[in-house]
């Protein structure tokens, strides 16, 4: 589902809508909100209020840039930088992309009630700055959970970006996970199916994921839990 709004500045095509929206997908694991949204010309979308959930921003091309009222502050992301907004008990932004940009946001749950009684954070990391390891033709960047320092309040998730090469690879999963994945670029072949650039897909409980990369290609790889030891947003107040 792709949507145009502030007045056209915008495309976002929603993978996990709101519990109301019409998307392909509605909640599960510890997901709340998965979208992907593009500015040809540059937009502002002020004053966004959020409670309770952390919202993960990946840069895919571009600058974006984000503007809380707690510490007055701007927060300029380029290509390949992140950002984590742990909104606590409440919090508001206003979010910028420049012209020729594009970003993906997924929002998290970590336990609502829990969580929104803390003091809301924001923290960012530049890509160059986080870990990666490169085998043959395959280069994996952590960003949080496994090889890496926690970033996340909600447990049990790790997120990764894959760069493949050509050729086949093999992707593990923790029992009892779902892996999420987006294409941000190329082509893949998975069970006899292509996918391309923008496409999404996600396997439950499935131990090994086997990838036949017909390009270069770049992944979004976020691992949760197929059930939180913990009740969801979704199931108390939808």
């Amino acid at each position: 589902m792709v949507k145009v709004t502030n007045n056209g500045s915008i495309r976002e095509r929603k993978i996990l809508g709101y519990p109301m929206e019409d998307s392909p997908l509605k909640a599960y694991s510890s997901l709340f909100y998965w979208s992907h949204l593009v500015s040809e010309y540059g937009c502002t979308i002020n004053d966004k209020p959020i409670i309770g959930f952390e919202i993960f921003t990946y840069v895919i091309r571009g600058v974006y840039e984000s503007y809380h009222k707690a510490n007055d502050t701007w927060n300029i992301l380029n290509q390949g930088d992140i950002e984590i907004i742990q909104a606590g008990k409440g919090t508001k932004y206003t979010e910028k992309l420049h012209s020729n940009s594009e970003v993906l946001k997924i929002w998290f749950d970590p336990g609502f009630n829990q969580y929104r009684r803390m003091n809301p954070i924001q923290t960012s990391y530049e890509i160059g700055k986080l870990p990666y390891k490169t085998i043959k033709n395959r280069t994996t960047t952590f960003i949080n959970g496994a090889n890496t320092t926690e970033k996340l309040c909600t447990k049990n998730v790790s997120i990764f970006i894959e760069q493949l090469q050509p050729g086949k690879h093999i992707i593990t999963n923790e029992p009892d996970s779902t892996l999420s994945a987006y294409i941000i670029d190329g082509y893949i072949d998975i069970h006899n199916v292509t996918l391309c650039n923008n496409d999404f897909f996600s396997l439950e409980n499935s131990h090994e994921l086997t990838i036949q990369a017909l390009s270069d290609c770049k992944l979004m790889i976020v691992t949760s839990p197929l059930k939180p030891e913990y009740q969801m947003y979704r199931e108390m107040y939808v």
